[in-house]
């Protein structure tokens, strides 16, 4: 808890400059506990770093049902919460276990 106080304020925890190896930074569009700007400062310090790659994944409402409907399984109820095995693609849900 004091380290999430401390970051909130802006305190560096840790010293970037010291990774070497390839480093990738995600962050999603709505993270609610990083800001863009924290995945900028951090890329400017991997100065060492062997390469640096920043992606910010695009929000998305994702549910059991999308999931279900995706992966092509029919979703019970037009999908008001499917049962576990809705989310198994239908050519799988009749093998048995």
């Amino acid at each position: 808890m004091e380290d999430s106080f401390y970051l909130a304020a802006g305190r560096q925890l840790w010293d970037a400059s010291l990774v070497t190896a390839r480093t990738l930074i995600l962050r999603s569009e709505y993270d609610f506990w990083s800001r863009p700007g924290d995945a900028e400062l951090l890329a400017e310090h991997l100065v060492r770093a062997r390469s640096v790659r920043s992606v910010e994944l695009a929000a998305r409402r994702t549910t059991r049902t999308s999931i279900a409907r995706s992966a092509g399984a029919e979703v019970p109820g037009g999908g008001a919460g499917p049962p576990r095995d809705a989310l198994i693609p239908r050519r799988l849900a009749s093998r048995p276990s």
